[in-house]
């Protein structure tokens, strides 16, 4: 099976990240995985946005105030259920959690409103992804965050149900794909530091389960 194209914060190449503008491009250009970064706002309202390195590392300070004020600044924000309506089943929903104290309930109730049905829950928190519990048959859990496998065990991904698990390239070894493998844990390839083509081959001949890209356009016009 080919991996699938993943567009990165909505598709943030053509348009404000995780905007309506960058969603709709990334499905005109018809990518398999739609990924979409969440968080709350103080008065409890799930929105997309990732941030910048400053915004990223103080996320508390920049983005625990009302979802109207955080509107006013950030004039491309929309909300999950915006979002998930923009998708419905045209793409592979993939919801990267930015925010740990989101109530899993809340977040599953208001994905299952729309009409997505295929869907992937991420996060770097294990915890967090213990506290989904079960999910629908089409769902996944991902642990989107490779770079920490080192200090992670085979036993907490399993106790978890993790179905994918997002590597950097020093840990995308074989010994540890065909381990993950064994669990039935499916593995994907970062493209951090990987020249474009190189990485689309080397995704390719390792079966990752997604290739992905900041030029998408560039990425489609490399993918075999």
């Amino acid at each position: 099976m080919k991996p699938y194209l993943l567009a990165h914060r909505g598709g943030d190449c053509f348009g404000p990240e995780n905007s309506q503008q960058a969603i709709e491009a990334s499905l005109k250009y018809k990518m398999d995985i739609i990924e979409i970064d969440v968080r709350e706002s103080s008065d409890g309202i799930l929105f997309c946005y990732h941030g910048y390195v400053l915004e990223f590392l103080f996320a508390r300070f920049y983005f625990k105030k009302p979802y109207q004020q955080l509107k006013e600044k950030y004039l491309s924000l929309i909300t999950l259920e915006e979002a998930v309506a923009l998708i419905q089943d045209k793409a592979i929903l993939f919801i990267d959690v930015k925010d740990n104290n989101i109530n899993p309930s809340k977040l599953i109730t208001q994905i299952k409103q729309g009409k997505s049905n295929q869907v992937y829950i991420a996060s770097q928190s294990l915890d967090f992804l213990k506290k989904m519990g079960s999910l629908p048959k089409t769902w996944r859990k991902v642990c989107n965050g490779g770079i920490l496998f080192l200090k992670l065990k085979l036993h907490e991904l399993l106790a978890s149900d993790i179905d994918i698990i997002e590597l950097w390239w020093w840990d995308y070894s074989k010994k540890n794909r065909v381990l993950l493998k064994s669990h039935d844990i499916s593995t994907a390839l970062a493209r951090w530091l990987f020249p474009r083509k190189k990485y689309i081959t080397t995704c390719f001949s390792t079966e990752s389960h997604w290739v992905s890209d900041y030029d998408i356009p560039k990425l489609k016009e490399a993918y075999p």
